[in-house]
């Protein structure tokens, strides 16, 4: 389960594929950063339960719950923020991890 080379992309400890379950399993249980940040005893315990389980994906998710609520990590995939502006705000693009640079933005004041 926890084979990299499956993954589409493979950027430091993020992997980004087809196979979310895979990503998800590998950064919650396997990745550098889970053996950094989660107890060692537990994440053992952990990897030994996702063997057995019939259901993986919600067994993650669980384990993603607990981790949250321990506050071990905090994933920022289920977090996302909206915003709505005004009709004559322009260049208000986002670049590749989501954020808007203010120098180009600016307000189109001709009538519509």
């Amino acid at each position: 389960m926890s084979d990299k080379s499956k993954a589409d992309m493979w950027i430091s400890e993020y992997l980004f594929g087809k196979n979310t379950l895979l990503d998800h399993y590998y950064w919650l249980l396997v990745s550098d950063t889970a053996q950094h940040l989660l107890p060692s005893l537990q994440r053992k315990q952990w990897l030994e339960w996702a063997k057995s389980t019939n259901d993986l994906n919600d067994y993650l998710s669980d384990i993603e719950e607990e981790c949250k609520t321990n506050h071990y990590i905090t994933p920022l995939w289920g977090k996302s923020i909206t915003f709505k502006t005004h009709k004559s705000l322009r260049g208000e693009k986002t670049d590749s991890l989501g954020l808007m640079t203010l120098a180009n933005l600016w307000f189109d004041k001709r009538k519509q």
